[in-house]
């Protein structure tokens, strides 16, 4: 996505000129001219209020990982066609992210490079939201039917579909305003979005905790989890807002030079407008012919530079798309163990509340509202949401143990395998017993391994960066580019769980399984961790092919 050399920073030389140095342009390689600014050590506040928006879209993720099941299997879908509904938006993302996250960095609106996308994308996430909340209210008004309605599951999926979306979307453009505002901190701005992401996972589910029919929201909304999702939009909106106004911008825009067109186009274009304006003039006569012919001209002048805009981005997806493609292995293996711990997460995540209330907890989400067997369930899925607001408070903790010491003492290499086994281990816990106390002390180190995939990877790759940069396979590669790949392994984790977990659940009937599923994938992440290179210990600098 970025460019290293297309921003470019100027100290000024006195005080005096302090003012005038500020407001220099430069040009980068693209043509780009912005305002420089003088170059500033991280702002700590500056990295936190632009962070969150991650918190926003953390709010969404959690009312909706801990509703989505639920609201379709109480609305008549079988559990095991749930994971088939995540397939359709991670390759879409694959296709269209990279594109866009391009036309992030050559934004030239006055709002700035990033925050346009950002407004684009929440209005989409909020979209999704308030579809998932109303989906089952939606349908009763179009088919009068509270029980089974396809029109319910219709709108459902809509929801599903627009959130997952643009909340991926968000991140693009979110992260990489923290990089703009923290390019040689990265490590450090990472572990502040982390943190700030918690803190809005923490209150979606401290949202999706309460009890909200006892409050005066009764007369309100029509369900509790209306409440819940119209809460959470409102939360998370205003979060963006703070997002969105707190953080300034620098402004790109254009140099005022004359365009460059090729000896070869410029012929072809005279000699097209030579044959145009010959064929008008034949037509027409006096002012109305040279009107037309200067019609003709600008006409011309637009369809090439269509041609050269075109010509540009599919460079620009070529270039994206080989630096996929031509990966060092460093890269290969934090991509492997990255897909692996999101296949852990995701899997956990969207089925832990249906399997407190269905397996810990002895409910059914398809009973009728008032029958104690759905109360029962729906208990189930509130204690779940506090569980994992204690495993959030806990991966708060273990950044700043990562941060301060953690890192120093045993690297980021065994910090991820320590990371990955803790979590293996409590999440093979939770599928083993039914006791609601060891559950929720053992959720307590499920987002461990969370912390580890949001920070430890980039790190890695700013590492790689800086010690590599002299070597071929890193020398022409971005900072931004690698980002975007690791984060793509997301997409590709959400797409191999909505292959393999509706057989896992078809086959065995149990969401037993599919927590067993999700422990198995962090143990592999643990395995292939060992294979991780950090440059900065020594152990790690040999040569190590898989």
């Amino acid at each position: 996505m970025e460019d290293p050399n297309l921003f470019q920073y100027t100290r000024p030389e006195s005080n005096h000129r302090h003012d005038s140095e500020s407001k220099k342009k430069t040009i980068g390689h693209d043509g780009i001219m912005e305002r420089s600014h003088v170059f500033q050590p991280i702002n700590k506040q500056q990295v936190a209020a632009a962070s969150c928006s991650f918190a926003a879209i953390e709010i969404g993720y959690a009312a909706q990982s801990i509703y989505e099941v639920p609201i379709l299997s109480s609305s008549g879908l079988p559990r095991k066609y749930v994971p088939f509904l995540w397939c359709a938006m991670p390759i879409l993302a694959l296709i269209i992210q990279p594109y866009l996250a391009i036309k992030s960095d050559r934004c030239y609106c006055s709002w700035g490079r990033r925050r346009p996308f950002m407004l684009a994308f929440m209005i989409g996430m909020l979209i999704g939201l308030i579809l998932l909340g109303y989906g089952k209210t939606l349908g009763f008004l179009i088919d009068h039917q509270s029980q089974q309605s396809t029109t319910a599951i219709a709108f459902t999926i809509m929801g599903i579909w627009f959130m997952d979306y643009f909340a991926d979307a968000l991140q693009v453009p979110s992260k990489a305003l923290i990089l703009d505002y923290s390019k040689d901190h990265a490590q450090t701005a990472n572990n502040i979005a982390t943190a700030v992401s918690c803190l809005g996972t923490i209150v979606g589910y401290g949202i999706c905790s309460l009890n909200w029919k006892n409050t005066f929201l009764t007369n309100l909304f029509a369900t509790e989890i209306e409440a819940v999702f119209t809460i959470a939009a409102t939360a998370a909106c205003i979060l963006f807002i703070v997002a969105l106004l707190c953080c300034k911008e620098k402004v790109l825009y254009k140099p005022n030079r004359p365009k460059l067109i090729h000896r070869e186009e410029d012929t072809m274009l005279r000699h097209s407008i030579k044959i145009g304006s010959k064929a008008i003039n034949g037509m027409l006569f006096g002012s109305k012919s040279e009107a037309i012919s200067r019609n003709y001209i600008v006409m011309m002048e637009k369809d090439r530079h269509k041609n050269i805009q075109w010509k540009k981005m599919v460079s620009c997806c070529n270039f994206y798309f080989y630096g996929i493609i031509k990966l060092p292995h460093e890269l290969v293996i934090l991509c492997i163990v990255s897909s692996f711990g999101w296949i852990a997460h995701i899997g956990f995540i969207f089925f832990f509340s249906d399997y407190m209330g269905q397996y810990v907890f002895k409910g059914n989400s398809n009973s009728a509202f008032n029958s104690s067997s759905y109360i029962a369930y729906r208990d189930g899925v509130k204690i779940s949401s506090l569980a994992l607001i204690c495993s959030n408070f806990m991966g708060i903790i273990y950044i700043f143990i990562l941060e301060r010491w953690l890192l120093k003492c045993i690297g980021s290499r065994m910090s991820m395998i320590l990371g990955f086994t803790i979590s293996c281990t409590a999440m093979i816990i939770i599928s083993s017993v039914d006791s609601i106390e060891i559950i929720f002390c053992s959720c307590c180190a499920i987002d461990i391994a969370t912390v580890s995939l949001h920070s430890i990877p980039y790190g890695l790759i700013g590492k790689y960066h800086h010690y590599y940069k002299e070597d071929p396979r890193w020398k022409a590669r971005g900072y931004g580019t690698d980002s975007s790949v690791l984060n793509n392994c997301m997409y590709l984790g959400t797409l191999l769980i909505s292959v393999t977990f509706g057989f896992i659940i078809e086959n065995s009937d149990s969401m037993q399984s599919v927590i067993f599923a999700a422990g198995l994938s962090n143990f592999i992440a643990a395995v292939i961790s060992i294979f991780i290179i950090d440059p900065e210990t020594i152990s790690s600098t040999r040569n190590i092919t898989i």
